[in-house]
């Protein structure tokens, strides 16, 4: 009788392939069909644990040309080849593909050498125009963060508050058109000074620290024993957000680090474009965008393209995918 490791493997490498660019043929999803039952079935038979196999993250990952998402999974999962057998599985045809580093460094911070609890998902909306010169500076007027937890791959908890601008306190048309935020949205909202107060505030209400650069003071529990900080880095769709927008509207005011609350340094982000390119082997500049991200992973786009909530969720759907298929979050090196 095979092993499991050797029904795995057969299963792997007879997986039909993905259909592009036309419809399948009813032979066609009939034999996925039948696929999708057999790994279902096999999956079944497999003792319960900390395996991180799931049938989603096979059929994602055998979708993809790499398969990366279906390699990390069956190196982290021992199947017993003896009693309690515990051998690895290794598929080098699939290997030969996967972009991704020790499974060992699994949600760790390279910098640190800690292990990551969170992503804090971020996209700031900012003033913009059409035409003419940009902004100086391009003022934040939606600072959205979302609470993802690594292990999980959910959102736990969201912080959001629309930010009325100072130095140029009217909203362009193209602006407005753009990312739907209205005049009357950003005349209502709250400036930006009490918006970095209020972020610092819901991290410590967290206890979040920032694995990139320790600034927050970890939520220590009041009876003086130590805790054990939870850690984080915010992960954005670019280095514009935390690499330029930020730090340029507070220079403007000539605001010290401090009124940011601390937690915006080199090193506390992740732009999720590099590791995504990384992880799936993309080296097409068309990669770059959020909307090429969901597209190659056959994720539809939800609610409002610069809706800086509605990116923030998206962006936390390709995050969570990618912990699904074994990313391991790292800061982003800016040079």
């Amino acid at each position: 009788m095979k092993s499991k490791k050797e029904q795995l493997q057969e299963l792997v490498d007879r997986a039909p392939q993905q259909v592009r660019g036309r419809a399948p043929t009813p032979e066609e999803m009939d034999k996925l069909q039948t696929y999708k039952v057999q790994v279902k079935a096999l999956l079944e038979q497999l003792p319960p644990g900390d395996s991180g196999i799931t049938y989603k993250g096979i059929m994602r990952a055998l979708n993809t040309k790499e398969k990366v998402g279906l390699v990390l999974d069956l190196e982290r999962f021992n199947i017993s080849e003896q009693a309690s057998d515990s051998a690895c599985i290794d598929i080098p045809s699939i290997r030969q593909q996967a972009r991704c580093r020790s499974i060992s460094k699994q949600g760790r911070n390279e910098k640190s050498g800690e292990a990551l609890d969170y992503l804090c998902v971020l996209d700031f909306e900012a003033t913009c125009n059409e035409d003419g010169p940009v902004p100086i500076p391009q003022e934040i007027i939606e600072f959205p963060v979302l609470l993802l937890n690594i292990k999980t791959g959910r959102v736990e908890d969201t912080f959001h508050h629309y930010v009325r601008p100072d130095v140029h306190p009217r909203l362009s048309p193209f602006c407005t058109s753009l990312t739907g935020i209205t005049q009357d949205v950003v005349d209502g909202g709250i400036c930006l000074t009490a918006a970095l107060a209020r972020h610092r505030e819901w991290l410590d209400r967290h206890g979040l620290v920032n694995a990139g650069n320790h600034c927050a003071d970890g939520g220590a529990p009041s009876d003086g024993r130590a805790a054990a900080p939870t850690r984080f880095l915010y992960v954005t769709a670019g280095n514009w957000d935390l690499q330029t927008c930020l730090p340029n509207q507070l220079a403007h005011h000539g605001w010290d680090d401090d009124v940011s609350g601390g937690p915006f340094g080199p090193g506390s982000w992740i732009n999720i474009v590099k590791p995504y390119r990384t992880l799936y082997g993309k080296k097409s500049r068309r990669s770059r965008s959020m909307t090429a991200m969901l597209d190659d992973m056959g994720l539809a786009l939800e609610g409002r393209l610069h809706s800086g909530i509605d990116d923030c969720r998206n962006i936390a759907r390709i995050c969570a995918c990618m912990l699904e298929d074994g990313w391991q979050p790292e800061a982003t090196t800016v040079t």
